[in-house]
């Protein structure tokens, strides 16, 4: 089994499928599921991975890592930026 990343792009979703088979529940109406799905886009593509549900929580966790990562990456980018502007008033003649 391969290791997980500390963080993971992407977004954990819940789904209840059909199985396609003629006498099934499910094509009555009653769907299977709920199955936990890891959706995330690689080279340009939206991919989708189930997820066991002995997984579903550690890759949830590394899902919102990731997002409270990005989140906190672009404060520093905006505080950055403003500092950097009151520089130039500060050396502007």
């Amino acid at each position: 089994m391969e290791a997980l990343p500390r963080t993971l792009p992407g977004v954990v979703c819940q789904q209840w499928v059909r199985s396609g088979r003629p006498g099934c529940r499910c094509a009555r109406g009653q769907r299977h599921g709920p199955y936990a799905y890891h959706f995330a886009r690689a080279h340009g593509r939206l991919r989708e991975r189930y997820i066991r549900p002995a997984d579903r929580e550690r890759v949830r966790a590394a899902c919102q890592a990731r997002q409270s990562q990005r989140r906190e990456l672009a404060d520093w980018r905006d505080c950055c930026g403003q500092l950097a502007a009151q520089l130039r008033e500060v050396q502007a003649p």
